[in-house]
């Protein structure tokens, strides 16, 4: 029986025995644990969504974060490789030269 994790993620994820289960999920799919420094992303965003088809497997957590960063881009301005300006909190393409100094 899974449990909700009581903790500062408290209803993100399912808890699975001892781990999350979408972690469980991910290395039955591959028939062997994740490698380390491995993360499983929910590609809709849900992490309680633990279909297989809504798990990848990202190779670190920088690379999990760099698709975050993308996919905010993308939802927020139509392109994944603008950034926002931290100052006027616009985004932009980063080579475009207007970002904000």
């Amino acid at each position: 029986m899974a449990m909700t994790a009581v903790n500062d993620r408290s209803d993100r994820y399912v808890w699975s025995g001892n781990g999350h289960e979408h972690v469980a999920i991910a290395e039955a799919v591959i028939g062997r644990k994740l490698p380390h420094g491995a993360v499983v992303h929910h590609i809709d965003g849900n992490g309680k969504n633990n279909t297989k088809s809504n798990l990848a497997i990202f190779p670190s957590e920088a690379y999990h974060k760099l698709i975050h960063r993308r996919q905010r881009a993308y939802e927020a301005c139509g392109n994944a490789d603008w950034l926002k300006c931290h100052f006027c909190k616009e985004w932009d393409d980063p080579n475009s030269g207007r970002m904000c100094l």
